[in-house]
């Protein structure tokens, strides 16, 4: 009995020792979080110290802790912006700002918040504002992880939520995953640097389905599929596509055709067809033959160039001479003349030029012999426009499929005179069939995307093009991971794959 007593007794001593333990060791953590104005300032000091900033104050921020801020902010030797905007102002505040201080990567953003926040001021239609880089930077202790569910902030690429109280714990999100990610607990030891704050949110697109606008009829980028089903997609595109697939995990649906038949311009105050797709949301991006163009680069993101090209001129391919001609051809008529003249001044001075008359004939003749063999053997066609000058001065008329590219406008507005020109004899046709008969009869010439118009028989294309430029693929407007593609895209072309699968 003596020794079953002394067990209880050590086991209630064991477990006091115990409990005092956990709560020396609590109050040790305790005693080690470092205060929010000493976490800022080594923030400033260190991953942020070459780095040019934004900073906004809630409007709840107290006095004390707006002037602590600005003190450690105006110390900072690469300059900052701060703003005191609210929600109701922010709108108005950004059409005053530069583009490129609320947009990209020059300026780091800071959102300086406390226990009392209540809504954050940029809302999901504020599209002007997007930075790169954002830091959530809380002075308090509650819990903000439910702003990573914020529209304006799932759009910016790379963020932090830094959670100063009671342990100064660093947060991001992986939107794909849907998960909250620590990064640790504040050290200035272990976020040295900037990309040790700023880690990539997008290492996987972990299963993600994309929906995509295309359409079929966009031979060699994308066209139905020569041995599969109804619906499956063949060509530059895809390939492409099934490679980025493999690497960054993701999958994709793709449309045949968009509901208004039409490419993707923007006409009447909004965009159609398959960029209207993306445009409303009702897709992710589009992977058809799109130029990179100002006013598309304004409404959408574009990725990385991944070919040049441009609107080919292809035209009918003028018949040879007739072959009965063939005797003339070996010589041009001002030969045909000097032989002439040479023939009668033989005639006159006959004694005196019979020597080199023989001589002379010996190699006409076997010049012209060998010259008629390849006129024979070779037809000879009349000189072919090469040029957009050329076929601006012709009479010939110019044809187009009206499927909503941006070619006509474009035409229309350029300052170049001989583009105005073709503007002015251009005729749209409602299908593709109307567009080209008038080029196979020999009266127009037709005007479609250069790799297209080479697939139409009996035609040859111009060596100049309409508007040669860079194809991309767009997405919806401040995408966040457009660089992941970027990467891929780049990638795919230094290695020669989109050039083997063009050509």
């Amino acid at each position: 009995m003596i020794v079953i007593e002394r067990d209880k007794t050590l086991l209630v001593v064991l477990a006091f020792l115990s409990s005092l333990h956990m709560m020396l060791a609590q109050k040790s953590i305790d005693e080690l979080s470092i205060p929010w104005n000493v976490i800022l300032e080594q923030l400033l000091a260190g991953p942020l110290g070459s780095k040019q900033l934004m900073a906004f104050f809630d409007q709840n921020l107290t006095i004390d802790e707006t002037e602590v801020i600005t003190q450690l902010l105006s110390n900072h030797s690469q300059g900052v912006v701060i703003s005191t905007v609210n929600k109701f102002e922010a709108k108005n505040w950004l059409q005053r700002q530069r583009p490129q201080n609320v947009k990209g990567p020059r300026l780091t953003h800071i959102f300086f918040i406390n226990n009392n926040f209540e809504e954050f001021i940029f809302e999901e239609s504020d599209l002007k504002w997007n930075p790169d880089y954002l830091i959530l930077f809380s002075l308090g202790d509650r819990h903000f992880q439910d702003l990573f569910q914020q529209e304006a902030i799932l759009r910016v690429k790379k963020l932090i939520l830094l959670q100063c109280q009671p342990h100064g714990i660093v947060y991001t999100y992986l939107p794909f995953k849907k998960q909250v990610q620590t990064l640790g607990r504040w050290s200035s030891m272990t976020f040295k640097n900037f990309d040790d704050i700023f880690r990539d949110r997008y290492p996987s697109f972990d299963g993600y389905t994309f929906h995509l606008a295309t359409w079929f009829d966009d031979k060699p980028y994308i066209f139905q599929s020569r041995s599969g089903p109804k619906g499956e997609g063949e060509g530059v595109e895809i390939e492409m596509l099934n490679a980025l697939c493999k690497v960054l995990n993701f999958s994709y649906t793709i449309t045949e055709e968009p509901s208004d038949m039409k490419w993707g311009a923007y006409e009447n105050g909004t965009w159609n067809g398959m960029l209207g797709m993306v445009y409303r949301k009702e897709k992710n991006f589009t992977v058809n033959f799109f130029v990179i163009t100002d006013q598309r680069r304004a409404a959408f993101d574009s990725t990385v160039s991944y070919w040049n090209e441009g609107f080919g001129i292809s035209m009918l391919a003028p018949p040879p001479f007739p072959r009965w001609k063939n005797f003339y051809y070996p010589f041009t008529a001002h030969v045909w003349m000097g032989l002439f003249l040479t023939f009668i001044i033989s005639v006159v001075f006959y004694q005196i030029f019979i020597g080199f008359w023989f001589l002379f004939c010996m190699v006409v003749a076997l010049a012209y012999t060998a010259n008629l063999i390849a006129f024979l053997t070779v037809p000879l066609y009349p000189k072919r426009i090469q040029t957009v000058e050329q076929l601006a001065l012709s009479h010939y008329g110019i044809s187009m499929y009206d499927y909503g590219e941006f070619v006509p406008g474009a035409l229309a507005s350029s300052t170049d005179p001989m583009y105005r020109r073709i503007r002015a004899r251009l005729e749209l046709y409602p299908t593709y069939a109307e567009a080209v008969y008038p080029m196979l009869n020999g009266t127009h010439a037709h005007v479609e995307s250069f790799s297209y118009n080479r697939i139409a028989n009996n035609s040859y294309m111009l060596k100049e093009q309409l508007f040669p430029g860079h194809l991309c693929w767009y997405f919806q407007k401040n995408t966040p991971y457009v660089y992941k593609f970027d990467d891929g895209i780049q990638r795919l072309v230094d290695s020669g794959l989109v050039n083997h699968w063009l050509t």
